[in-house]
């Protein structure tokens, strides 16, 4: 793309006359024959997703859409460009575009899935920080997140420039075995069910050097029911989520977080172990989802302290309930099937920084 070429590139939100443009990238790349009148409904859920276009001498010519039914994770989605302009830098600068608009909301991390074998999509996501949760192998698809998002990790790497990432591997049998199979909804099958899904990987950063390390628990949880054959089986995807983070040193912890779902029906614990001779106060607050209300020992809407004494683990229950205004439509829509409880933690001496972890619930098993 010539200079010329650059400053006629235009990222900005969809429009209902860009339909019969978008329209013609999805069959082109994807070969998807909707008519343009399905690309227009995106417009109704402004509350579900940002709807972006790349528009080029007043033609669109790629899309990305941004969802954001998740306060702390922003799923990159739909994302393709006109196969004519492929190899310009137009799908870099709508992932540039992208990851910027999700980092304007605080502590939000990018994410997406890409099929493994597409390297050429992942070094553009590379290029933006995207890094790998869980890798696959040639069958599966791959979750990448921008773990850069929390200050925790750029305050660790600020320190430790030459850490060296690994991300887990899971296999294709351990996928399967995570298929899911039944005819109806029934309260006792979906615990089981979760607890099949339920996957626990460790991505991290190493200095060797120093022999530190900062790790990340990474949960599969049960998301977005993505397709059935038949009437009696469905493959949930697994959207990764941080549900702890440990940063280590050779011989043993030196601080360490964990959210861990205790009962399907709600219930969980956060907790934190300071193995330094030293306590630590940190700042807490919840942030549950809307329609969701959460019991205890803390307020759900204010920021309040904890202290962590030298040497000593400090656990916090919670309860989640579903309010009676929870708003099912949402999850109609979207086949959504899951909600999140995140926890943002600031230690208070900006030794490690502010970060978040984050356990989901199935929101039908919920109590009301």
């Amino acid at each position: 793309m010539t200079e010329n070429n650059n400053e006629r590139l235009i990222i900005r939100e969809f429009r209902k006359e860009d339909a019969k443009d978008v329209a013609e990238i999805f069959h082109l790349t994807e070969n998807d024959d909707r008519p343009p009148e399905a690309y227009e409904r995106w417009l109704s859920y402004p509350w579900y997703c940002v709807n972006l276009v790349a528009e080029l001498n007043d033609k669109v010519v790629g899309r990305v859409l941004l969802d954001q039914l998740y306060d702390f994770y922003n799923e990159i989605v739909n994302f393709a460009v006109h196969p004519d302009y492929q190899g310009l830098g137009i799908g870099s600068q709508m992932i540039a575009t992208s990851i910027k608009r999700i980092e304007s909301r605080e502590l939000a991390i990018p994410f997406l899935k890409m099929s493994q074998d597409n390297t050429r999509a992942r070094h553009v996501y590379q290029k933006y920080g995207l890094l790998p949760a869980v890798i696959g192998n040639e069958t599966l698809n791959d979750w990448m997140l921008k773990y850069e998002a929390l200050l925790l990790t750029k305050t660790w790497l600020s320190r430790h420039s030459n850490a060296s990432f690994q991300a887990p591997t899971i296999t294709e049998q351990e996928f399967q075995d995570r298929e899911i199979r039944f005819t109806q909804w029934k309260q006792e099958r979906m615990i089981q069910l979760i607890k099949q899904l339920r996957l626990n990987q460790f991505s991290s950063y190493t200095n060797e050097s120093k022999k530190e390390k900062l790790i990340f628990t990474i949960t599969g949880h049960p998301d977005q029911i993505i397709g059935f054959i038949g009437e009696e089986y469905c493959v949930p995807s697994l959207p990764p989520s941080i549900s702890g983070i440990s940063l280590d040193t050779e011989e043993k912890p030196k601080f360490k977080v964990q959210l861990m779902v205790v009962e399907e029906r709600g219930e969980a614990v956060l907790t934190i172990e300071n193995h330094a001779s030293n306590p630590i106060r940190m700042n807490f607050r919840i942030f549950p989802f809307p329609g969701i209300r959460i019991s205890s020992p803390f307020g759900t809407n204010e920021t309040s302290t904890i202290e962590i004494k030298e040497n000593s683990t400090k656990q916090v229950p919670f309860e989640i309930f579903l309010d009676e205004d929870f708003n099912h439509r949402i999850f109609s829509y979207s086949s959504f099937e899951a909600v999140p409880l995140s926890i943002r933690l600031d230690e208070n001496s900006g030794t490690l920084g502010a970060f978040h972890v984050t356990q989901f619930f199935w929101y039908r098993l919920l109590q009301q």
